[in-house]
């Protein structure tokens, strides 16, 4: 596998990532142990970088890349999330406020610049 700096943050992330929108129940017939199956051969292969979203099934996705991490606590995994508006309501129209679509940003929040 090969690696690239992300941005200015010094991680190197593998070229290769993995998008993980069918594992959220987007497409018929996911199943979970083979969702994880491949997860984990995809992270023993040397990918570490993580593409998901809330939407890929309410946080199915998110749920399933989680249980990747305890069984391999040396390994530093990337994730790219999606949220969605904080009134779920796509797309976004012009009388939306910018409260209605976002939540602060807080001290726990984590904002990489890259």
């Amino acid at each position: 596998m090969k690696y690239r700096r992300f941005g200015r943050t010094g991680w190197q992330v593998s070229e290769i990532g993995y998008g993980m929108w069918g594992m959220g129940g987007a497409w018929k017939g996911s199943d979970d142990a083979e969702a994880m199956a491949s997860l984990q051969r995809a992270l023993d292969l040397g990918c570490n970088f993580f593409d998901t979203a809330w939407g890929y099934g309410a946080g199915h996705s998110e749920g399933l890349l989680g249980q990747l991490v305890a069984p391999n606590p040396g390994k530093q995994l990337y994730t790219a999330t999606k949220l969605p508006p904080k009134n779920f309501k796509w797309p976004s129209k012009r009388e939306y406020s910018v409260n209605d679509c976002f939540r602060p940003i807080t001290s726990s929040s984590t904002c990489i610049p890259v």
